[in-house]
C-alpha cells in the first residue's frame, strides 16, 4: 500500500491569546506585503499564451512545503494534458501552518491572512501568464485542506472547484462561513484518521467539524436535498475500502462528493484502488466557474 503519513494538528505548540469566538469580524487584517513569501510554480511545456491555461493551487500540510507537495502529488504530470499551471505556495513559516480560520496557530495575532496571500498570487500569476479565470482550482492536504475550507468560505467566487484531503473545517470558521456562491467540492477523508478525526474535535481552539457534518454543511450551501448515491470502489488493495458518496439533487447544479476511506489513516493514498491526486484532477477537469 503506497502511503505517507502527515500531521494535521500539533498540540505540542502552545499558543496564547487566541481570538474570542464572539468576534464579529475575525478576518479583519490590514493589507500585507506578500512579495517576500515563497512558492513553487510549474509551467507545462505545452503552455500556449494564446490559449489560456487553468491554474491549480496545491496547499501543503503541516511539516512539509510546496516542493514536497509537488513531488508527492504528481500534479505537474497529471495536469499536463489540460495544460495546468500548478502553483505550490509555502506557508508563512517554513513547513508551518496555514491560517485556517481557527485563530489558534498564532499567525492571526501576527497579522497573517493567507486568503489575502492567495488573492495576491492570483493577481500576480494573471499578469505573468495567460490564465483561464473560469478554471482556477484549489486543493489542500491535511492542514492545507483546512485552509481550502477557509478559502472556499471566503473566495468561492474565484474558484471553479475545491479538493479537500484528510482535513476538515474549523468549528470557529464554520460559525462565520458565508460563501458568495455555491461550490463544486470533493472531500476525501479516512475513518481511522487519528489527526483529522472522522468524528471531528468538539471543543477547544483547535476544534473542527466531523466529516459527515462538513459534507452536510456544504450540501446546505449548495442547496442539496437529502438524496444521496453511494458506490464502493473495486477492492484492489488490502486494509482499506473506499466508498464514493454523492449528493444527487442540488438546486445550484454544483457537484459535491465525499470519498470515505474505510479503515484508512492520516496518509497519502496513491494506489490502484484510490489515488487522491488522480481523483482531484479528474474532478477539476469537469468543472468551470460557471458550472
Amino acid at each position: 500500500m503506497n502511503l505517507l503519513k502527515f500531521t494535521f494538528l500539533s498540540f505540542a505548540i502552545i499558543v496564547a491569546g487566541c481570538k474570542n469566538e464572539s468576534t464579529t469580524d475575525p478576518f479583519n487584517f490590514a493589507n500585507q506585503d506578500f512579495s517576500k513569501r515563497s512558492y513553487v510554480i510549474s509551467i507545462p511545456d505545452n503552455y500556449n499564451p494564446s490559449d489560456p491555461s487553468p491554474l491549480l493551487f496545491a496547499f501543503h500540510g503541516y511539516s512539509i512545503n510546496g516542493k514536497d507537495t509537488q513531488e508527492l502529488t504528481d500534479f505537474d504530470k497529471l495536469g499536463k494534458s489540460q495544460r495546468y499551471i500548478v502553483i505550490y505556495p509555502n506557508s508563512f513559516e517554513d513547513k508551518g501552518y496555514w491560517t485556517d480560520g481557527c485563530s489558534c496557530h498564532g499567525l492571526e495575532e501576527m497579522g497573517i491572512d493567507d486568503v489575502l496571500y492567495v488573492d495576491y498570487l492570483i493577481d500576480k500569476i494573471k499578469k505573468e501568464y495567460s490564465i483561464d479565470t473560469t478554471r482556477i482550482y484549489a486543493m489542500g492536504i491535511s492542514n492545507g485542506a483546512a485552509f481550502v475550507q477557509h478559502l472556499a468560505c471566503r473566495r468561492a467566487e474565484k474558484f471553479a472547484a475545491f479538493s479537500s484531503y484528510i482535513g476538515s473545517m474549523r468549528t470557529l470558521l464554520a460559525k462565520h462561513c458565508s460563501p458568495k456562491k455555491p461550490v463544486n467540492m470533493v472531500i476525501m477523508n479516512s475513518t481511522e484518521d487519528q489527526d483529522a478525526h472522522w468524528d471531528g474535535k468538539e471543543s477547544g481552539p483547535f476544534a473542527f467539524l466531523s466529516i459527515p457534518d462538513l459534507f452536510k454543511k456544504w450540501a446546505g450551501f449548495d442547496g442539496c436535498s437529502d438524496s444521496l448515491s453511494s458506490e464502493i470502489l473495486p477492492d484492489k488493495v488490502s486494509h482499506i475500502e473506499v466508498e464514493k458518496i454523492k449528493y444527487v439533487e442540488c438546486s445550484s447544479n454544483k457537484e459535491l462528493v465525499l470519498y470515505k476511506i474505510i479503515d484508512g489513516v492520516h496518509a497519502l493514498y496513491r494506489n490502484e484502488e484510490f489515488d487522491f491526486s488522480v481523483e482531484t484532477i479528474n474532478f477539476f477537469n469537469k468543472h468551470t466557474l460557471n458550472n
